[in-house]
């Protein structure tokens, strides 16, 4: 049998058990709730950390994007493989005629194509003077044009003639509209 205890043994009795259910309570509720609690804290800190960072990187992205659209709009191919060789054609027989070029033959090349992008080529062999080649070249390769000089050669018997004839190797890269 069980002894009967006294008043103030229950009160111990009691409070004993209270002290032990709180301390029970602590150890398996709270305590874990708080480091659980510590833990997403931290890991919110460090995902508002790479946001911030991440935001800073989108915006100044955005400022290039916009300079690149303008980029990616020059060097669109607006129509068919024929129609783009064509009109390349006709923009370097345009660009000779300004500097008095005399184009003797025009060879297109067949079209390279990249995963995105398509290379036109085209070879000429032509007859002016130096100082006309190379402005020629020049203008060639700047804006809007946008040519790529990939060969250059010239015949070595020029001085008993005031042209200089050479042959040209001239490419344009452009990006196929999807």
């Amino acid at each position: 049998m069980t002894p009967r205890l006294s008043g103030r043994e229950r009160t111990i009795f009691i409070v004993c058990l209270a002290v032990i259910c709180v301390y029970f309570i602590y150890i398996f509720f709270y305590q874990p709730f708080v480091e659980h609690r510590t833990d997403l804290a931290t890991q919110i800190e460090a995902a508002q950390r790479e946001f911030i960072k991440n935001s800073k990187f989108i915006s100044s992205s955005q400022a290039y994007k916009a300079e690149y659209e303008i980029y990616l709009e020059k060097f669109k191919q607006r129509g068919s493989d024929e129609e783009v060789m064509s009109s390349i054609v006709s923009e370097i027989e345009q660009i000779a005629a300004r500097f008095n070029i005399r184009i003797a033959e025009v060879k297109p090349q067949k079209v390279k194509r990249g995963d995105f992008y398509n290379d036109f080529s085209v070879n000429l062999d032509i007859d002016a003077r130096l100082n006309d080649v190379i402005r020629f070249l020049y203008v060639l390769q700047s804006d809007p044009h946008f040519f790529g000089v990939d060969e250059f050669r010239f015949n070595k018997n020029f001085p008993q003639n005031v042209n200089l004839q050479s042959q040209l190797a001239v490419s344009k890269t452009l990006f196929p509209a999807k």
